[in-house]
């Protein structure tokens, strides 16, 4: 039966803060704690009445959601269908993997009467729902229908699926990248939602790790808003590879590649750019880009270009250096590009979907994984296990080299580059050698970047050219961005900087490249680095990391890591 059939829009909104709330009436936004298992450490929430995911049957269409909530003054902010997850060995296709999936902000209702699941044949429609949450600084948060849960051993499938049953969720499948992490997928007919699922499997004792499915946008949204060592037609503008003043900055605040160049230009290193995804056939770009790509919403190769992102930071990282004046020129202009393609948006098992791309990545060949991308809301064991696995099994054991920016809040650095201290977490730096901030030298007063404990290293990330997206579909007009910015455009610098490095000496680890660049760092602008608890390779100031990354240095300090005969 469709919704449309059942006009009584305020029985479906009292049905959504019944099932949302456990079955208590409560005002709109009403809160109460709860908590999940991060590690083994409860992590508190607050229930959001405001807001409800809602999985509805497969023959539901968008308008019949409308003509069900607009009457109630309830918003439908998203609606789509569910897909089964790509990254996944299945071992069912369940009903709710065939199903649509709807956020309703019901925001502004005065009162929600909880009505039974048994009242109003318009419940039949909907297949499960949970609520929104606020975490303990306030972000919301949304849960899908599904949980994440780590096996303890390849043995304990069995574990899984009689405990399953007892709670009347199902066993979709494991993870194809990560083969000790099943997903599970709740009903309404399941013992709790899938926060509550999840805490009863963790609490079982049985399993390493047990979470919901929790909805966040990942991307890290770009910010609204010479002499030459190259002769690429921006190359003059790349004040972050050359800084003579454009821009108002300050004429040698720049990452040092002319010199860097001398020494390597990333052939035959491979960097992942897990984001959405590149464009394979840039006139810029194709002739760097590796035919082995992976989309992880699809499963399958080739990447798809899902958005702008993904283009404008591989540009950063390895656009062709010196073709018949075109465009820009990469921090590591030979290196080899692989596109690992994601929506980066809030939606069900985005975590998953994003782990498999990582750890796809690892496994593939990659030697550094470059990531504009994060959240400041919760964290994810399945993604922590991913970056485990690319930072001690990737590269034949040596180790990929995994980046993340650390944010665009002008707080504290986001998930995941906070989550492990072998990450290089990277911050953003204005033309004048400052601490990107709404009160630096450059232009753009409205973001500043993130900062604090887990910085590691700062790189250029603001007003940087780029490649994009060819024609009208990108940033800008054309096959170039001019303005790109944020951690999002700092994070690649760091990348391919990373690609030289592995081009001079490919037998380093991971943790001795990462070594190097911390240790290379220029300590430039007015802060007073020093020594810091837990901050092995010298002065560090907690706005800039070791400082700024200096390409000329790091290459000169991979040459003397090489044994001698």
């Amino acid at each position: 039966m469709k919704l449309v059939k059942y006009p009584d829009s305020r029985l479906l909104m009292g049905w959504l803060a019944f099932a949302a709330l456990g079955g208590a009436s409560q005002k709109a936004g009403a809160q109460e704690e709860t908590f999940y298992y991060k590690k083994g450490e409860k992590v508190t929430l607050k229930v959001d009445a405001s807001k409800t995911y809602v999985l509805l049957s497969p023959e539901t269409t968008r308008a019949d959601v409308e003509k069900v909530t607009k009457p109630a003054k309830a918003v439908m902010q998203r609606f789509d269908a569910v897909k089964a997850p790509a990254g996944l060995n299945l071992t069912q296709e369940p009903p709710a993997q065939r199903s649509k999936w709807a956020i309703i902000d019901h925001t502004d209702l005065s009162d929600l009467s909880a009505q039974p699941l048994d009242k109003g044949a318009i419940a039949k429609n909907v297949l499960y729902m949970a609520p929104f949450f606020l975490t303990k600084d306030k972000k919301q948060v949304g849960m899908s229908h599904l949980v994440y849960v780590k096996l303890k051993d390849a043995g304990d499938k069995a574990k899984l699926e009689a405990l399953a049953k007892e709670l009347k969720v199902e066993v979709v499948g494991n993870n194809k990248q990560l083969p000790l992490w099943y997903t599970l997928a709740c009903t309404k007919d399941s013992a709790g939602n899938a926060l509550q699922i999840a805490n009863k499997l963790y609490e079982s004792k049985n399993f390493a790790a047990a979470e919901p499915d929790f909805l966040a946008d990942f991307q890290i949204k770009r910010a609204d808003g010479p002499v030459a060592c190259a002769d690429d037609a921006h190359f003059g503008k790349q004040w972050g590879l050359k800084n003579t003043g454009q821009n108002g900055g300050t004429a040698g605040i720049d990452i040092g590649i002319c010199d860097a160049w001398k020494v390597a230009t990333g052939k035959g290193v491979k960097v992942a750019v897990v984001d959405h995804g590149i464009q394979l056939d840039h006139p810029d770009l194709k002739a760097n880009i590796s035919p082995l790509s992976f989309d992880t919403v699809t499963g399958m190769s080739p990447s798809q270009v899902r958005g702008n992102h993904g283009t404008a930071c591989a540009g950063i990282i390895a656009a062709v250096r010196g073709n018949a004046q075109l465009g820009v020129a990469g921090v590591a202009p030979d290196a080899t590009l692989i596109s690992v393609s994601d929506n980066l948006t809030l939606g069900p098992d985005a975590q998953q979907n994003l782990a498999s791309g990582l750890a796809w990545a690892s496994q593939n060949g990659a030697d550094v994984i470059s990531n504009s991308w994060g959240h400041d809301l919760l964290e994810s064991s399945l993604i922590d296990d991913a970056i485990e696995e690319a930072l001690t099994k990737g590269r034949g054991g040596k180790g990929c080299v995994v980046v993340f920016a650390a944010g665009n809040n002008n707080g504290a650095i986001i998930y995941p580059a906070r989550s492990n201290p072998a990450v290089l977490a990277v911050a953003a730096m204005s033309p004048c050698g400052e601490r990107k901030s709404p009160s630096s030298c450059d232009p753009e007063s409205f973001w500043g970047s993130c900062f604090g404990s887990a910085l590691d290293i700062a790189a250029p990330g603001v007003l940087i050219p780029t490649t994009d997206r060819t024609g009208v579909a990108g940033y800008d007009s054309g096959d170039y961005a001019l303005t790109f910015n944020g951690t999002s455009s700092a994070t690649p610098h760091v990348a391919g900087v990373a690609a030289l490095i592995l081009q001079v000496n490919p037998s380093l680890k991971q943790n001795e490249v990462v070594g190097i660049i911390e240790k290379c760092g220029r300590k430039v602008g007015s802060y007073s680095y020093q020594a810091a608890a837990g901050r092995l390779n010298g002065n560090w100031h907690q706005e800039m990391g070791y400082g700024l990354v200096d390409a000329k240095a790091c290459v000169q300090a991979a040459k003397l890591s090489i044994p001698k005969n």
